[in-house]
């Protein structure tokens, strides 16, 4: 009896021995298929990517593609003013300088650049610089101009000469 017990646990023992080896067996080959096909799969996808990558190059080296990089980055950088309305400001500025100019206003030394518009000028009273209809009144009506400053008044013979400086809105 003691021999049929031990045989019996023996039998158990082998029977779960080779389960245990069986389930390995079948672990370790769905793991080997699973990383080939994975590996497989890696090597196409890489392939593809070397593919855009080479014809990412391609249209690199493309001028209009170039080109139109370069527009995008323009219009990324979103200026309020073109180069074109910025000289138009500047000759509405001059015209409206001009028309103030009649009424006892002597103006000269224009200096115009992108940025501002310097003009010095001589008047027979501040009055024609700071009432409602002056020169500083009339040119805080444009939406373009960022500051207007006078920075010196001399006073001589009567009449005041000053210096009138328009800084322009570049970006925004």
């Amino acid at each position: 009896m003691l021999k049929k017990i031990v045989k019996n646990k023996l039998n158990y023992t082998f029977y779960l021995v080779l389960l245990v080896f069986g389930i390995g067996i079948i672990i370790f080959t769905y793991n080997f298929g699973v990383s080939h096909i994975n590996y497989s799969q890696a090597e196409s996808i890489s392939s593809e990517i070397n593919e855009y990558e080479e014809r990412l190059d391609s249209k690199k080296e493309d001028e209009n593609l170039t080109k139109f990089i370069l527009g995008e980055k323009i219009i990324q950088n979103n200026y309020k003013y073109s180069w074109i309305e910025k000289y138009e400001n500047m000759i509405e500025i001059f015209d409206k300088i001009r028309d103030i100019e009649g009424r006892n206003i002597q103006l000269e030394n224009y200096d115009i650049s992108e940025s501002y518009f310097a003009v010095d000028g001589i008047v027979s009273s501040l009055e024609n610089v700071y009432d409602e209809n002056g020169v500083l009144s009339r040119l805080k009506e444009f939406d373009f101009v960022e500051k207007i400053d006078v920075d010196t008044y001399q006073k001589a013979n009567g009449d005041y000469s000053f210096s009138l400086e328009i800084k322009i809105k570049t970006n925004e």
